[in-house]
């Protein structure tokens, strides 16, 4: 082959061919989901704070919005015409919010859809979010939960159960990520029962929980478990405070707080497990 057919001709021997790139799947278009513009009276547009967002009538932004007021800033509401025929603000709520703030308006531009149910008016409002903003994960959570999602379900599931357990935790966005996985999933509830023992009146940190699982996730490899002895005796006595206070100790104070791989060194020898061949 010569330079010019593997490279695309004289002067371009140094730089390779650009693949093309490969064509999209386009998903058929739901022609429910189409929309009608209108021009709709902000007293007859509700927010569905109840349901999948968050209340915004005291927010520093709707103020900001309502005191310089632009109409091209404003832009138009992605509204939810239910069959009933409420107007749900799926998207926009704080420009609602704003609009209200202010008595010379009233009609608001405004894009209508038809999802036909409150969940696909929540997974409408993830879906905008997720492609302008990027939702902040309680924010997700909190919608994926509305709409029944079978991540956001476990996962608060898992959380609940730890609650209910006297353990307190907060690292919302690592045990989602751990449940992503579907086997660190079924590891995350195999070892759930050993922290709510080990951990009642703690705190399970997201060091800990990464630690943790990252061993567990290692002893499944070779058939083994932290709920098998010896590791649970180990773990027993150490605690979730012993198993912060190892990571302390292993973390280096110019890692910016530590890392995954960090974490799982602490804990793998806090709990004496032996490192793989």
């Amino acid at each position: 082959m010569t330079t010019e057919q593997t490279y695309g001709g004289e002067g371009s021997a140094a730089q390779p061919q650009r693949r093309a790139a490969p064509t999209p799947q386009m998903e058929p278009i739901d022609p429910d989901l189409v929309g009608e513009f209108r021009w709709i009276s902000k007293t007859k547009l509700v927010v569905p704070t109840e349901d999948y967002q968050r209340d915004q009538s005291d927010s520093k932004l709707a103020v900001e919005v309502a005191a310089g007021w632009n109409w091209i800033a404003f832009g138009a509401l992605t509204v939810s015409e239910r069959p009933d025929g409420t107007l749900v603000v799926m998207e926009g709520g704080t420009r609602l919010v704003a609009a209200r703030k202010r008595k010379d308006v009233d009609l608001l531009p405004c894009m209508v859809h038809r999802p036909g149910s409150p969940q696909k008016e929540a997974e409408g409002f993830r879906i905008i979010n997720m492609c302008r903003n990027r939702l902040k994960v309680q924010e997700l959570h909190h919608t994926e939960l509305f709409e029944g999602r079978d991540l956001a379900l476990d996962s608060q599931d898992w959380m609940d159960q730890l609650a209910d357990g006297g353990v307190a935790f907060n690292a919302l966005a690592e045990i989602r990520r751990q449940f992503k996985n579907p086997r660190r999933r079924a590891l995350a509830w195999k070892v759930l029962p050993v922290l709510i023992e080990v951990g009642t009146g703690c705190v399970l940190s997201r060091k800990v929980l990464m630690g943790l699982m990252a061993v567990e996730a290692e002893l499944y490899r070779r058939d083994k478990s932290v709920t098998q002895k010896p590791y649970l005796t180990k773990l027993r006595e150490k605690g979730l405070r012993g198993l912060d206070s190892a990571i302390e100790a292993h973390v280096p104070p110019k890692t910016g707080g530590g890392t995954a791989r960090l974490f799982f060194e602490a804990v793998r020898n806090a709990l004496r497990v032996e490192a793989e061949a």
